[in-house]
């Protein structure tokens, strides 16, 4: 419950700064490569995933030992200090182009 709390805390943060706008990036992406964009980051969060569950199963079953409560703090500290040690790196991403708010379309009959 806690993994996928910090999933979703890290993820939207992570996938808004990446570049939208082609003339955001240096190498231009087209529309039609969006597919694989997509793909691409969809395959990153699952190795992640796989990975951090690795490693804080490693630490679980490393402190297994001294009992299941210091286990799981264990690895309850370390996920913390991992969620938190990415969330600096982040706020570093590019930013995604702000969207323009269209002007408002003035009613027949009405006065301005």
């Amino acid at each position: 419950m806690i993994a996928r709390a910090t999933t979703r805390i890290r993820t939207p943060p992570a996938t808004g700064r990446l570049p939208a706008d082609p003339g955001h990036h240096p190498r231009r992406e087209h529309p039609q490569h969006a597919g694989a964009a997509a793909g691409a980051l969809t395959t990153a969060q699952q190795v992640g995933g796989a990975l951090g569950v690795g490693v804080v199963g490693i630490v679980y079953y490393g402190s297994l030992a001294d009992g299941v409560p210091t286990a799981f703090r264990h690895g309850l500290i370390y996920l913390v200090l991992v969620a938190l040690a990415l969330a600096g790196p982040v706020q570093l991403l590019p930013r995604t182009a702000a969207r323009t708010k269209a002007a408002p379309v003035a009613r027949e009959g009405a006065h301005a």
